[in-house]
C-alpha cells in the first residue's frame, strides 16, 4: 500500500477532529484498524478506512475538538508551545506520547476485546452444558454448598466442579461453609454476580 494510503494515530485525530482515546476505542471495538507499522512499531490506518468513518459521521460528539470561540487553533497552539518551553528536558513528553505508549495502549485495546470475546464464548459452553449462564452458576455456589447447588441444576457435584474448574468461575475456597456467616471475609449477592458477569 501507497505511503500516502497511510495516517499516523495523530493524521486521525487531526482528520476526524476526535481525541486519541476515541482512535483507541474504535481499534478496540473493531471499527478502525491497523494496516501496517513503521519499522519503530507505530500503527499506520488505511485512509479509505478513515474516509470511510468520516463520510458516515460517526465520530461521537462528545469526542469533537472545539477549540475556544476566543482563541483560534493557530494561536492555541503558539500558546501551548510557550508553555511547553519552560517545561525543560520534559517538554517533549507534553507534546506527544512515545511510540513504547503507543503500542502498548493499542496491545491494551486489542487484548480487552480478546477477553470480552473469551468471556462470552466460555459463557456460551456454560449455558450448553448447565441450561444457566456463567453469571447464575456463580452465584450459586457461593450462597450453597457445591451439593446444593449442583442438584438444582440437575447436576452430579463432581460435573459442577469440573464446570467451574474448565470455564474458570470463581469457587468459595475451602473452609467457606464450615465458617460461620458473620466470619466470612465477603459473601457474594445476585447483584454482585450479575456486576462482575458484566
Amino acid at each position: 500500500m501507497p505511503n500516502n494510503q497511510l495516517m499516523s494515530p495523530r493524521q486521525v485525530t487531526l482528520e476526524l477532529g476526535v481525541v486519541y482515546q476515541t482512535v483507541l476505542h474504535w481499534v478496540h471495538r473493531g471499527k478502525l484498524r491497523p494496516v501496517a507499522r513503521t519499522m519503530g512499531g507505530h500503527a499506520r490506518f488505511d485512509r479509505a478506512d478513515v474516509e470511510a468513518i468520516k463520510t458516515k459521521g460517526k465520530c461521537p460528539p462528545s469526542a469533537t475538538i472545539v477549540p475556544p470561540p476566543e482563541e483560534s487553533p493557530a494561536s492555541a497552539e503558539m500558546h501551548a508551545d510557550s508553555s511547553l518551553a519552560v517545561a525543560g528536558p520534559d517538554r517533549d513528553e507534553t507534546k506527544a506520547i512515545s511510540s513504547e505508549i503507543e503500542r502498548a495502549e493499542l496491545a491494551a485495546a486489542y487484548g480487552r476485546g480478546l477477553i470480552e470475546h473469551l468471556d462470552k464464548l466460555r459463557d456460551e459452553a456454560v449455558q450448553r452444558a448447565t441450561g444457566v449462564g456463567s453469571c447464575e452458576i456463580f452465584f450459586l455456589i457461593w450462597n450453597a454448598p457445591f451439593e446444593q447447588a449442583a442438584k438444582r441444576l440437575g447436576l452430579e457435584k463432581h460435573v459442577l466442579m469440573r464446570i467451574c474448574k474448565l470455564y474458570a468461575i470463581p469457587t468459595p475456597p475451602p473452609g467457606y461453609w464450615q465458617t460461620s456467616i458473620a466470619r466470612r471475609p465477603f459473601r457474594v449477592t445476585r447483584l454482585q454476580a450479575m456486576s462482575d458477569d458484566k
